[in-house]
């Protein structure tokens, strides 16, 4: 009978190693997926934050373009009103310039303040 437990016992501690081996394989595999999964996560917070960061710039371009293009509208208004008055100036259109040109500056200060976390009202 002692022969019996000693075969009996070498084979549970031969299944109890395969088994541990199985175990420190699984780990393993959990391990690398874990860092898979981790890389992934950070890849699209990095992919978001840099989305974000692409639309606050196209905003900005756009705010820009903007104040641009009133501000060269009022230039050829008023270079076609020179013309028009043989080449008499039109002190109103030059006004009109310089408003579009306030205006700009006040665009572009009100961007750089919201983008610091401020706020200006435009309201009249």
């Amino acid at each position: 009978m002692t022969k019996l437990c000693r075969v009996a016992t070498l084979a549970y501690k031969a299944e109890a190693l395969e088994l541990q081996k199985q175990l420190r394989h699984i780990q393993s595999q959990f391990d690398m997926h874990t860092g898979q999964a981790s890389s992934l996560i950070q890849g699209r917070r990095a992919w978001i934050a840099a989305t974000s960061i692409v639309d606050g710039h196209l905003t900005d371009l756009d705010d820009n373009l903007s104040a641009r293009n009133l501000e060269v509208s009022a230039f050829w208004r008023c270079m076609n009103t020179a013309e028009a008055e043989d080449e008499a100036d039109d002190p109103g259109a030059f006004v009109a310039v310089g408003c579009l040109r306030a205006i700009g500056t006040i665009l572009k200060s009100d961007l750089v303040y919201a983008s610091e976390g401020s706020s200006v009202s435009c309201a009249p």
